[in-house]
């Protein structure tokens, strides 16, 4: 019981941030938009404080070999979503 109610609040609370930095993205001025996509990575780093370690030479390493950190204005939000909130809160569930 006692996990299934912390796996439930993860989830709760990664869903949470993503609304937030959504609406923090939507309300920036477009020359600040990236620092609201900056904010809500920091949350999410310490949301999963041990994992975000090993996910951050991961990602680290991916930049390296990939393109994956290479941000455009058009859909900066939704590429967010897909390189860093997705495989960041797969690592927090897992942890």
């Amino acid at each position: 019981m006692r996990w299934t109610l912390a796996r439930i609040l993860f989830i709760a609370a990664g869903v949470g941030l993503a609304w937030y930095v959504w609406l923090s993205w939507l309300g920036a001025l477009p020359q600040y938009k990236h620092e609201a996509l900056i904010e809500g990575t920091l949350m999410l780093y310490m949301l999963i404080f041990p994992s975000s370690v090993l996910f951050g030479f991961i990602f680290a390493a991916l930049t390296i070999i990939t393109p994956i950190d290479q941000i455009n204005a058009g859909n900066a939000f939704l590429n967010w979503m897909f390189t860093t909130w997705g495989p960041m809160v797969i690592f927090g569930y897992c942890q």
